[in-house]
């Protein structure tokens, strides 16, 4: 879960900060206009491999707070699988790093049921951002159902755990 978010001094990049001790760097230079964008492409930006596209996602469907509860809460209930590249990948010789990562955004790609554990932190910060009865009412549900993924459960309870401090 973020807990803390930095802005360059010129505006254009974006550190974000991790309770498990990951740090993201964003561009936060604006590619286009995600106005027109419906909401399917945005959630599959938002959880992508591309950061910039993801920031931007993120805050268009911020903005659309009256519909993208129910769905970050579907995608995130239908998740069967997290991915963690660098878990997954931590402990291997060098040599087989990049295979690994190849082959889990391979999975990503194919496997709708799939996350990255990225995508799941980003859209779990996203009802967190959106903060409404709505969007805490879906963390509430991710973090109690026995159903869903135990990572996406995980990130749930913790985001609600801090929202109530």
């Amino acid at each position: 879960m973020v807990n803390t978010a930095q802005f360059g001094l010129h505006g254009r990049k974006l550190i974000s900060a991790a309770n498990d001790g990951l740090c993201y760097l964003w561009n936060a230079v604006d590619r286009g206009n995600l106005k027109n964008e419906d909401i399917e492409g945005l959630w599959k930006k938002l959880i992508g491999s591309d950061a910039s596209a993801a920031y931007q996602a993120f805050w268009e469907m911020h903005g659309r707070r009256d519909e993208v509860p129910a769905l970050v809460g579907e995608k995130l209930s239908n998740a069967k699988q997290v991915l963690d590249s660098f878990e997954a990948t931590k402990n291997l010789p060098v040599e087989q790093i990049e295979p690994r990562r190849q082959l889990i955004e391979k999975v990503l790609s194919t496997n709708p049921r799939a996350l990255s554990s990225t995508g799941v932190r980003r859209a779990v910060a996203l009802l967190a951002a959106i903060s409404t009865d709505q969007s805490k009412e879906v963390l509430s549900q991710l973090a109690s159902s026995g159903s869903v993924n135990a990572t996406v459960r995980k990130e749930a309870s913790a985001t609600l755990n801090t929202l109530a401090r």
